[in-house]
């Protein structure tokens, strides 16, 4: 109700206008700076909060992957023990005694073979007092140990599962960073092709104004001059009354697309009246880069290819799972040498003196095997529901790339024949204009004739921002709209 009410007053004050011949400022097409489309979507994309929360949803994810890591870090243990003993009788046996440990150790992961290293040193420190007299000791040791499991878990398989996790997520989110930056691209650009409509509409009514106005005067002289009826003056002022209050209409259009810009471009409201004094770069609009895209190259698009990771992940676990149901297997190798003196320094000479090894095959499987088994069948049940969510992907995209190529080509054919269309109505204008003048031909078939060209133009523009539209969907869907904007994806480093 309110835009009628809007629409309606626009309306009356152009009637107003016009029948007392009050001269209204048209709109200055040619004054204000150009902005071209590119430089648009860039900056209004830079103060985007869609753009930086996509940007900082992957980096969340990218991060996540370094953290996932940590499992293959080496980790640097310590301990230290003090021990301070009294002896309760007083026989020869009996002693007090202090001593002092400690533990250095080294430890990793080796994600790759899934084996577990572990390097330790430790010393004992002792001293005991007696009535025999003082003792001390000391007794190094250097332990070297591996953990290799050979079955469940092989070589670090189930260890691996958050890291490749980790990283399928952070290449899943980089697809999803670009799809959402390519749909704000689509919005942007259309709202610049928006702007480019009702800037060309602005055009196409002035002109006509212009040439109606030319008709209106010569049609008054006729009239003055006794060769023209009222009527034919009537009917000319009144389609020139017509198209005035369409005209205004259309440049209010026209400065609410430029508000829209203006916004979109600074990221907040416009307070500064000079920020509209900008105007489309029509040479910039142009849609170009669409090829033909074959079933190969769909199968390499981004949605697909989110299919895949997830596939790749499920294909994982699927391996994990079915390794779950094998028994624990693990080989257990340790050697240490060590050392022994009756003094606190002479231990170490002698570290290599006595030495001592295991190797040990640990097993365990538990009986009932439920666990495993369920796991099993969830693998092979989600692996096989996004296989087929992959086929049908690739037979949905196919089908709406090829729908949409061919619309684009029709809609050229179409467009091409517009363009022939307004060529004709300009000539026949032409003619027409000649016919009224020397008395061949009615003022309305005239005003006919005039009304015809002007539909025409305002129906090639619209045809062609929608083809322009349509170009800029196929882009999107075939991921090639964000490659025109390469500076931007240097902030996504994958």
């Amino acid at each position: 109700m309110k835009k009628l009410v809007i629409n309606t007053a626009m309306i009356i004050a152009g009637f107003i206008m016009a029948m007392n011949n009050i001269s209204y400022a048209e709109v200055n097409l040619e004054k204000g700076a150009m902005v071209d489309q590119k430089t648009f979507v860039e900056q209004a994309l830079a103060k985007d909060p869609e753009f930086v929360t996509a940007l900082q949803q992957y980096l969340q994810y990218k991060y996540s992957a370094v953290s996932s890591q940590e499992i293959a870090d080496w980790t640097l243990g310590a301990s230290a023990t003090l021990n301070h003993y009294e002896a309760t009788g007083s026989s020869v046996n009996s002693a007090d005694s202090d001593s002092v440990s400690y533990e250095l150790s080294l430890q990793k992961l080796f994600m790759p073979s899934g084996t577990r290293m572990s390097v330790a040193h430790s010393n004992t420190l002792a001293e005991s007092e007696s009535v025999i007299g003082t003792a001390e000791s000391s007794s190094p040791k250097i332990t070297f140990s591996v953990t290799q499991p050979l079955l469940k878990n092989a070589f670090g398989l189930s260890d691996r599962y958050p890291v490749v996790v980790a990283e399928i997520q952070k290449k899943s989110a980089y697809d999803d960073a670009l799809e959402a930056w390519e749909g704000r691209i689509v919005e942007l650009e259309k709202a610049y092709l928006d702007w480019c409509n009702a800037y060309e509409n602005v055009k196409a009514y002035q002109a006509i104004i212009k040439e109606l106005t030319k008709l209106e005067r010569s049609v008054r002289r006729k009239f003055k001059a006794g060769v023209s009826d009222e009527k034919d003056m009537v009917q000319t002022e009144e389609n020139l009354l017509r198209y005035q209050s369409l005209l205004i209409q259309t440049e209010t259009s026209y400065m609410n697309e430029t508000w829209n810009i203006a916004y979109l471009q600074a990221g907040q409201a416009v307070r500064d009246k000079n920020a509209l004094n900008i105007r489309p770069d029509l040479k910039t609009r142009q849609v170009d880069g669409l090829k033909p895209v074959d079933e190969k190259a769909i199968k390499n698009l981004r949605l697909v290819k989110k299919l895949e990771l997830l596939k790749e992940q499920q294909l994982y676990q699927k391996k994990v799972a079915d390794n779950s149901a094998l028994p624990s297997l693990d080989l257990i190798g340790s050697y240490g040498v060590k050392g022994e003196e009756a003094d606190f320094n002479g231990g170490y000479a002698a570290i290599s003196d006595k030495q001592d090894y295991t190797v040990m095959l640990q097993a365990s499987m538990p009986l009932g095997g439920y666990k495993a088994t369920g796991d099993k069948g969830q693998a092979d049940a989600a692996l096989n529901e996004i296989n087929a969510s992959i086929v049908n992907t690739v037979r949905s995209m196919d089908l709406s790339i090829n729908q949409m190529a061919a619309n684009i080509a029709m809609m050229e054919e179409t467009l091409a024949i517009q363009e022939k269309l307004v060529k004709k109505a300009e000539r026949k204008l032409i003619l027409d204009n000649r016919n009224y003048e020397i008395g061949r031909l009615d003022i309305y078939y005239l005003i006919d004739t005039q009304n015809g060209l002007t539909n025409a133009r305002l129906d090639y523009i619209k045809n062609k921002i929608q083809l322009d539209q349509l170009k800029i969907e196929y882009l999107a869907i075939t991921d090639k709209l964000v490659l025109r904007y390469s500076d931007l994806l240097k902030q996504l480093q994958p």
